[in-house]
């Protein structure tokens, strides 16, 4: 009996390590061969999935890195790589946000509140298990090879990838980038020289200029003012979600009240620095 066929996916954040090893998927593999990536997959967070309607809601993507996205996709389907944008079903940021506490010590019955960001669940539930989902359903009628944007440097990374492969997850994981030595910085110029680096990693933020160079949600405590500005000023209902998304703050049935827990920066405060930042550069 013929075995499954082999199915190589790539997990695509819009970041720059998994955009420059498509890249180099494309450099390695210009024609059809075996071990050519066939199928990009990016999963969506969501902010609030079901705020005009149900089902047609609020991204937690930056309005820049959604447009990237878009124009990034239709790069790579001209090269002949299918890209599917997936979501979660039900989850969002407010389905978290709202979600009441079973058991536990003095929180049981309240909403959950702020997600922690060390330990964010978004990007666990909402991001790194709805791929996996999704990799295990193709799983059933393919042998999936997965393709992760892990970079030669990141060593425990790959030790945990190494150590999820032996100990079999359901698919292979394995990084073309680590494969042929690349690291987080050759994978920036591979994206710059062909066009395809996100603007969030261009952008500096005058306001917070020491703030690492990230790829992630607006919503989240380690956004940066202008990602926040961006999406106020350029989006249609923007100034009203993000307004709406500081008076979570008022709310007093909620378990985690702070929400950046690090610097402990409100959301009125953090308001005033993107009204600011608006009136200055935007």
């Amino acid at each position: 009996m013929a075995g499954k066929p082999i199915l190589r996916v790539l997990s695509w954040s819009g970041g720059a390590d998994s955009t420059a090893s498509l890249i180099l998927d494309h450099m390695l593999h210009p024609g059809y061969d075996e071990e050519k990536i066939q199928l990009v997959v990016l999963s969506e967070v969501m902010f609030d999935r079901n705020y005009f309607e149900e089902g047609v809601g609020i991204s937690a993507e930056s309005p820049e890195q959604l447009r990237f996205i878009a124009a990034a996709k239709e790069v790579f389907e001209g090269w002949g790589y299918p890209v599917q944008i997936i979501r979660h079903e039900t989850k969002d940021y407010m389905t978290h946000f709202n979600h009441i506490i079973g058991r536990s010590s003095g929180t049981q019955g309240y909403a959950a509140g702020f997600p922690l960001a060390k330990a964010c669940a978004l990007q666990r539930d909402l991001k790194v298990r709805v791929v996996e989902r999704y990799l295990r359903d193709l799983s059933r009628e393919n042998e999936i090879y997965s393709c992760i944007g892990y970079t030669a440097n990141e060593k425990s990374r790959l030790e945990s990838m190494r150590t999820n492969n032996e100990k079999g997850i359901g698919y292979h994981c394995y990084s073309l980038l680590a494969e042929n030595g690349y690291t987080h910085e050759d994978a920036m110029r591979l994206c710059e020289q062909h066009g395809l680096l996100s603007p969030v990693y261009k952008n500096i933020d005058p306001s917070t200029p020491d703030r690492k160079i990230r790829s992630g949600c607006w919503c989240c405590p380690w956004a940066k003012v202008s990602e926040q500005a961006h999406l106020v000023k350029e989006t249609c209902h923007g100034a009203e979600v993000f307004q709406k998304f500081v008076e979570l703050e008022n709310r007093t049935d909620i378990a985690y009240k702070n929400w950046n827990y690090k610097t402990h920066e409100t959301l009125k405060e953090r308001a005033k620095k993107v009204i600011q930042f608006i009136d200055d550069y935007l």
